[in-house]
C-alpha cells in the first residue's frame, strides 16, 4: 500500500506529531512520509519507544 501523503513542512511539536499519527493511523509509517517523520520525531524526543518489529523505519 502507498500512500500520497506529504512530509510536512513545518516544525513539528509533539501534539502535531500524535495528531498526525493518529490521522495516518492506516498508513505504515515505512512507507508513508507524513506519518514517517512523525513517529521519528516522536522517537527522537523519547515519546514514542519502540518495539524491534518497527526498528527498521525508526531512523
Amino acid at each position: 500500500m502507498s500512500c500520497n501523503h506529504i512530509k510536512p513542512h513545518y516544525r513539528l511539536t509533539s501534539v502535531l506529531a500524535h495528531r498526525l499519527m493518529q490521522q495516518y493511523i492506516d498508513c505504515d509509517a515505512r512507507e508513508c512520509p507524513a506519518k514517517g517523520a512523525a513517529f521519528r520525531w516522536l522517537c527522537s524526543n523519547g515519546e514514542v519507544q519502540p518495539d524491534d518489529r518497527s526498528q527498521a523505519y525508526a531512523r
